[in-house]
């Protein structure tokens, strides 16, 4: 798997994220920890919107990014909710 963001192999994953592509899909993807701590420097917005990017990045090559599809929007967020858990992350993120 490859971090959406820096396209870098992701060997330490940072942010688990949840979102909601385009078509209405609800997906679960992460991003390394390097774009992590970047990321929280930034202001809300351009983490939208920067998380709304990796997601359609993410989208567009599921299996290289590792992207889980969900029925819907509250088993998205359950499952990375419990896959930051199992990670040791407490840190998830919505799009």
């Amino acid at each position: 798997m490859i971090c959406p963001i820096c396209k870098r192999p992701l060997r330490v994953p940072g942010r688990v994220v949840s979102a909601k592509t385009t078509d209405s899909q609800h997906i679960v993807f992460s991003i390394c920890a390097a774009c992590t701590r970047a990321e929280s420097t930034l202001p809300k917005i351009t983490q939208v919107k920067r998380l709304h990017r990796a997601a359609v990045v993410a989208m567009a090559d599921p299996a290289r990014y590792g992207v889980e599809a969900f029925d819907g929007r509250m088993n998205a967020n359950m499952a990375a909710l419990l896959i930051a858990d199992l990670a040791g992350h407490h840190k998830r993120g919505v799009a």
